[in-house]
């Protein structure tokens, strides 16, 4: 949970996004933990996880709810200037607020070794979009992804972590060989954003600094 954490932490310093010609450019793509393989009590509490991807010309977001609702998290991204507002919620984090502006929103994410295969033979469609598949191995973990070079939002924790992946993943299953756990993202819905999905409340959230956020995921797996 805690390398979880910090990962989408580092998604929040990263920026950037790279543009796919004639690709969906503004969308909302919903996806959820579907499949969970072994992990014992943690991974019966990661199934069922939800990730939101919300993205235009102007605004990237990104909501995220796991262990059944206990840890959350919403990341907003303003493209003209770089910077981004995280809130937390749920019972392990509790009500926090980050502000970053793009002076301060420096990567500190360091990526792993890993390999890269593309099968380009191995493909499906999900929800009307032709994926390929790609292979990660890095130390410990093993990730299968079915992308497409359809939508053009490219800036997720994926993306992060494996600079080198084409296009948008639609499915994954992250295998987490020590743990002996297997965990499958996939896509429920692809559909419009409306104005309104960009607009977060701060009300009632306790601000924090960036160096303070990071010690408040540390603690969470430890």
């Amino acid at each position: 949970m805690k390398n979880l954490l910090l990962t989408i932490f580092s998604f929040v310093l990263a920026s950037g996004t790279v543009a796919a010609q004639d690709a969906m450019r503004a969308g909302k793509v919903e996806m959820e933990i579907t499949k969970v393989k072994g992990g014992g009590m943690k991974g019966m509490m990661m199934k069922g996880s939800e990730q939101v991807l919300y993205f235009n010309d102007e605004y990237e977001r990104m909501y995220m709810s796991m262990a059944k609702g206990m840890v959350k998290m919403d990341v907003l991204k303003t493209k003209a200037d770089n910077s981004a507002l995280m809130l937390t919620g749920g019972m392990m984090l509790g009500k926090k607020m980050v502000r970053m502006t793009g002076d301060n929103r420096e990567g500190e994410n360091e990526q792993p070794e890993y390999t890269l295969t593309y099968d380009e033979k191995d493909t499906k469609t999900i929800h009307g979009y032709l994926c390929q598949k790609a292979v990660f191995k890095a130390d410990g973990v093993e990730m299968h992804v079915y992308y497409t070079h359809e939508i053009d939002y490219e800036n997720n924790p994926i993306k992060e972590q494996f600079p080198d992946l084409e296009g948008f993943p639609l499915e994954y299953t992250i295998t987490i060989i020590e743990e002996k756990m297997s965990m499958t993202y996939s896509t429920t819905s692809v559909s419009a954003v409306n104005p309104s999905d960009f607009e977060l409340s701060t009300e009632g959230y306790e601000e924090l600094t960036q160096e303070e956020a990071k010690e408040l995921f540390k603690g969470i797996g430890q």
